[in-house]
């Protein structure tokens, strides 16, 4: 799996690509129906996680709810600076459903979008869409799963890595990128639940433990 070569010396770590699909774009109104985070750092096997969800908790759609999906997100975002495009508005919605079931967001995030600005100050375009194509992410479909959130959430972090690319023999680099990082105002706060109906894909070394256990038993 190639994933991509960020410049950790320049970045806070560890990062979280995250990125959300809703019904709209208020977050107190509207809801989260997929979501996708790959969790980054340096010397370590990606993490990640990408799961349907279920505004009515599972008894319609049968996809899990935001509150099932808890135990599995929290060791991927704890500790951890999101980066999508559009952070602000997906912090808000991580914040919103965590506040539905008696928690709440107050992670650090890092705008892909805000950082294009500051790096790309001519450009006609700053979607994500003609960022990726023009900066090159190299993603080869279905490298990660069929999804079109985890594309897009592999795609956030690529476009983090090809925007520093452009810019990585500015010395003032370390400092664009830290003063971009929007710290929270208050911490997070994770509900008290029991079990969960998804996990964390596992690290490569623990599957290839596994394989070796099953062969030995």
């Amino acid at each position: 799996m190639r994933m991509p070569s960020l410049p950790w010396k320049a970045l806070p770590y560890p990062l979280v690509a995250l990125d959300l699909d809703t019904t709209g774009f208020l977050p107190r109104r509207d809801r989260v129906t997929e979501i996708a985070v790959i969790r980054l750092a340096p010397d370590e096997p990606p993490r990640w996680l990408e799961s349907a969800v279920s505004p009515d908790g599972g008894r319609l759609s049968g996809a899990p709810g935001f509150v099932n999906l808890i135990p599995a997100l929290r060791p991927l975002l704890e500790g951890a600076v999101v980066v999508s495009h559009n952070a602000a508005l997906d912090a808000c919605f991580l914040s919103a459903e965590l506040e539905r079931v008696g928690g709440r967001w107050g992670g650090p995030h890092l705008c892909t979008l805000e950082l294009a600005h500051q790096l790309c100050p001519d450009r006609l375009s700053y979607s994500l869409t003609a960022l990726s194509r023009e900066l090159g992410s190299g993603l080869e479909p279905g490298l990660l799963g069929d999804g079109n959130t985890l594309q897009r959430a592999w795609e956030h972090a690529a476009l983090l890595a090809g925007l520093l690319r452009l810019s990585e023999q500015d010395h003032k680099l370390t400092d664009i990128v830290r003063s971009l990082v929007r710290l929270p105002h208050y911490p997070t706060a994770w509900p008290p639940v029991v079990g969960s109906l998804m996990r964390p894909q596992p690290r490569p070394h623990d599957a290839a433990r596994a394989a070796r256990q099953a062969n030995e038993g």
